[in-house]
């Protein structure tokens, strides 16, 4: 009998991570779409305030799985492929849900720059925290030895 338990190391992959958030964007962005439409008022910003934050927690699951990674090379490009393939997903799921570019979106779009710039010093404090982990691991064995 299969186990239906969460295992975290299934969904560890950048690749997965990505998906399974644009899934969960694309949702919440048709939702926002349907609240839109049924109340007849304009959705503002709303969608690119949506994909802001999934692209938000795209960065920091990522930099907090990078810890448990086997291969941190691979590990990291796989991540910043999918970094951009998320931007510009949820970029469209926002243009596509608001009809608003991210040139007219005012200031969303240094809120997306900000979450870049996030995203890359999660990823470096993370890789030197494991680093620094590993270094002191091997003197800790060599001492001992």
């Amino acid at each position: 009998m299969k186990s239906t338990s969460f295992n975290p190391k299934e969904i560890s992959r950048p690749i997965v991570q990505a998906v399974l958030l644009a899934a969960g964007c694309l949702i919440v962005q048709i939702i926002v779409l349907l609240i839109g439409i049924s109340t007849e008022g304009g959705l503002g910003y709303t969608p690119w305030i949506v994909s802001a934050s999934f692209m938000l927690l795209y960065a920091f699951f990522n930099a907090i799985l990078l810890l448990k990674a086997e291969n941190m090379g691979l590990y990291v490009s796989q991540s910043s492929y999918c970094y951009i393939g998320m931007m510009l997903g949820t970029t469209l799921f926002a243009y596509a849900v608001s009809s608003v570019t991210l040139g007219e979106s005012g200031s969303i779009r240094w809120i997306y720059i900000i979450i870049t710039v996030c995203y890359t010093i999660f990823m470096v404090i993370v890789f030197l925290m494991r680093k620094i982990i590993e270094y002191a691991q091997r003197q800790d064995t060599e001492h001992k030895g």
